[in-house]
């Protein structure tokens, strides 16, 4: 039986791409194999400096770790930089488009169908892809191309998918996952709505969403339909508006901070995270002051601390003012700090109340899994991988939750 291995690098987009590959290629016979794949398919990033840099790594190691095996590089390094990653030792084909991808492998080895189940119960579904933003730091764009909504019948089809080989918990992924359904009768709020009645589909959950996109209806499904999850991931990136306007972030920071109260104040128990972006060019003593200001003022459950990249291509790459690496480091160091210290401080307010986990892993510790608020908890009980079980919590150890 023809056999692949896929190795992915970056956001849950990628994830979701990199799950539907599989399912294409066990339509087309090939099975999966991480020991001694016949095809590496390598599905890359470049984001950042670090993501590229990471890329290239991950390329090489594949063609070392398997040197009788065919490598195949895919993902928006491959997109970016198509020449260079042909150049590598190693690398038999750069498929840049991963729509081709499936065909392309089946090509190389062939097959029929053969079934297949993902490990774990958290899959990532991708619903959109493309940007139309103009963020001035931001590569995506130029590797993604522009706003493209899934159907939704097609949505539909393949979370049921997604569902029949495991899935309890569906992340809804995109480039900018606000815009679905754009230019059609669709939106986000009635795809949650649709999706919510595939039968043994317990949660769905949203990837990361800018707080412009996040309105009335939205905020209504979060809050009265018990299969999505209590929790927003919106990118603030910034709390200084000058930095936000040459940023050129999509809406205003007043509207990010008017969405984070109504949201709060609309779906109780919500946990809200962030990304927060430090070192961008120009950014003085003042701005990182006041971002560190606004990070407080909203209480994030969670911060996702970035150092500023500057990405050939992307305006931001040559701007003036670029901000010193020891004071980015720096600057990293003491949000992260900041936001250790917030999300203890509501790991312990759970503490003392019950909690709905779904189960992700069976350790000798005990069942390990998240709430819909996206806390971990580990507890003893018997079950099985992809329940969800109520849960009392009795304390907090580090950054996870143990209860009963």
């Amino acid at each position: 039986m023809p056999t692949v291995a896929l190795r992915t690098l970056g956001c849950r987009l990628n994830q979701a791409e990199s799950d539907e590959i599989l399912i294409a290629l066990a339509d087309r016979g090939i099975a999966v194999d991480n020991d001694n794949p016949e095809i590496v398919v390598v599905n890359t990033c470049t984001v950042t400096a670090e993501a590229s840099s990471a890329s290239r790594k991950l390329i090489r190691r594949s063609v070392k770790d398997h040197p009788g095996s065919t490598v195949v590089v895919t993902g928006c390094y491959a997109v970016a930089h198509e020449a260079e990653v042909r150049a590598m030792a190693g690398v038999d084909a750069v498929l840049p488009m991963k729509e081709t991808l499936p065909g392309g492998v089946a090509e190389q080895v062939g097959g029929t169908t053969v079934s297949f189940e993902f490990e774990g119960p958290r899959r990532n579904l991708r619903v959109q892809t493309g940007c139309d933003e103009q963020c001035t730091f931001c590569i995506v764009p130029a590797t993604r191309g522009a706003l493209d909504s899934r159907p939704l019948d097609e949505v539909l089809v393949h979370a049921r998918r997604l569902v029949d080989s495991g899935a309890t918990e569906l992340i809804l992924s995109g480039v900018h996952l606000g815009t679905y359904g754009r230019g059609t009768e669709d939106n986000l709020a009635g795809l949650i709505q649709a999706l919510s009645w595939i039968r043994g589909l317990a949660r769905i959950r949203l990837s990361s969403i800018e707080a412009s996109y996040v309105d009335v209806a939205l905020l209504e499904q979060m809050a009265s339909n018990p299969k999505v999850c209590r929790h927003l991931h919106l990118p603030l990136q910034t709390g200084s508006e000058e930095t936000w306007g040459r940023m050129r972030r999509p809406g205003t920071l007043d509207n990010f901070i008017e969405v984070v109260e109504a949201a709060r104040a609309t779906v109780p128990g919500l946990a809200i995270t962030t990304d927060v972006m430090v070192g961008f060019p120009g950014e003085d003593d003042d701005a990182f002051t006041q971002t560190l200001n606004v990070i407080k003022l909203v209480g994030f459950e969670k911060l996702h601390v970035f150092r500023f990249s500057a990405r050939q291509g992307t305006p931001a790459a040559g701007y003036a003012n670029q901000v010193a690496h020891e004071v980015r480091r720096e600057r990293s160091k003491i949000v992260r700090e900041l936001g250790n210290s917030l999300r203890r401080f509501w790991l312990d307010s759970l503490v003392g109340s019950k909690v709905s986990v779904l189960v992700e892993k069976v350790t000798p510790a005990g069942l390990v899994g998240h709430t819909d608020s996206y806390a971990t908890v580990r507890f003893n009980a018997a079950g099985s991988v992809g329940q969800v079980r109520e849960v009392g919590v009795s304390s907090r150890v580090g950054g996870t939750l143990v209860g009963w």
